[in-house]
């Protein structure tokens, strides 16, 4: 897993940038799973402030922060699915972790996800929204002062929901993967350079997609694609490292899954799935075998319903990594301690604003310890929480 300003990020949603030829990222309990504590080993809670909101417009469904006019500071990408008003806000960081006035670039039908990556290695930040209503990828060039050109569209499957960018085929450019949440599919994008992309195929994605990730469950370092799947399962893509994924595996773990995040959480050099079980208002942990394979779930239950977004972060700075979730039906996120062997505490929770439905986090006022920005889609806000874990 790839880091960016000092911070170890796997973020759902694939909030994250692609610079060269890697991935770029962006945006205990007993074990039985049951959320119990384990007396033996202590664990150092992660504490934030209390939010402060910033107006991006109705229906906020996707972020991202990164640095898009070289200050470096870490602005805030939003993408707002106002139908009648589509639109991508930009909104410029300031360095006591706040934000500017908002800036709104219009943008396909519906734009949901959203993520940052350099396309065409000219170091500066582009932008790429799922289209929802719109079938489509809908690509934002950025200049690097902050500004950007009017978007360009590449076709994608029916209702696009997610989106991710990674090398499948060995050719050192970025690839475009898609799920297709109507479309039952992954769309894969092979890039040809220069932030162009070939016609699209698709690949089975199973029932309803709703999140993925690209991860290397093998031994030989080849990337898979891993899906979370409205259906309940995780359904696993597995690669040849040529672009194509001619076999694949179903997990049955929930009953709705709603995102999915990538880590080594056991640090035994296997990487490991976190999903966000929607309906069972949990998160499930599927650590890696280290031969393609992955084991039976562990559950850990949420202090909030209905989690949307699910990021994997060292929110705490005690180098072990913790997960974030975003309680959809509610107003909180719910954070996780993690415990360094495939384990979490129990959750406790944080306000945020009315139906948070995504979120990122980065080190916002240069303090060294990761922030949290969160997309509330009832209020028409971003609420900061500023982390206070030292």
């Amino acid at each position: 897993m790839q880091h960016g300003h000092g911070l170890l990020l796997s973020i759902a949603r694939q909030v994250g940038l692609f610079l060269g030829t890697g991935l770029f990222f962006f945006a205990g309990c007993s074990p039985g799973g049951d959320g119990g504590a384990d007396m033996g080993v202590r664990v150092r809670v992660a504490s934030f402030a209390g939010k402060t909101d910033f107006p991006v417009g109705d229906v906020p469904t996707g972020v991202v922060l990164a640095d898009v006019n070289g200050d470096g500071l870490l602005d805030l990408a939003v993408a707002g699915a106002n139908s009648i008003s589509p639109r991508l806000s930009l909104l410029f960081g300031q360095k006591d972790g706040g934000f500017g006035a908002r800036t709104d670039y219009r943008a396909g039908d519906t734009p949901y996800a959203i993520i940052a990556a350099d396309l065409t290695g000219n170091r500066q930040v582009d932008l790429l929204m799922a289209d929802y209503l719109g079938q489509a990828v809908s690509i934002f060039p950025g200049k690097g002062d902050g500004t950007y050109s009017m978007h360009s569209d590449v076709a994608v499957g029916a209702h696009p929901d997610a989106l991710v960018l990674g090398d499948v085929n060995g050719d050192k450019l970025p690839d475009l993967l898609v799920a297709n949440q109507v479309g039952q599919s992954i769309s894969l994008l092979l890039g040809l350079g220069g932030g162009a992309f070939r016609t699209k195929f698709d690949l089975p994605g199973g029932a309803l997609p709703s999140g993925l990730v690209l991860v290397a469950l093998g031994t030989a370092g080849v990337l898979d694609i891993a899906i979370a799947n409205g259906s309940g399962e995780v359904t696993v893509l597995h690669g040849l490292g040529d672009g194509t994924f001619p076999t694949q595996d179903a997990i049955k773990v929930g009953s709705g899954l709603s995102d999915i995040a990538t880590a080594d959480l056991n640090r035994d050099g296997r990487v490991d799935l976190v999903v966000a079980d929607q309906m069972g208002d949990r998160i499930a942990v599927l650590l890696g075998t280290g031969d393609d394979h992955l084991a039976a779930p562990t559950y850990f239950p949420l202090g909030a319903s209905g989690p949307t977004a699910l990021v994997l972060a060292d929110v705490n700075l005690d180098g072990l990594l913790d997960a974030v979730v975003t309680d959809g039906a509610g107003q909180a996120v719910s954070v996780l301690t993690g415990r360094g062997d495939g384990t979490f505490s129990s959750s406790v929770e944080f306000p945020t604003g009315a139906l948070p439905s995504a979120l990122a986090l980065g080190d916002l006022n240069g303090d060294g310890l990761p922030d949290l920005v969160v997309t509330n889609k009832a209020d028409g806000t971003v609420s900061v929480l500023l982390n206070k874990s030292k």
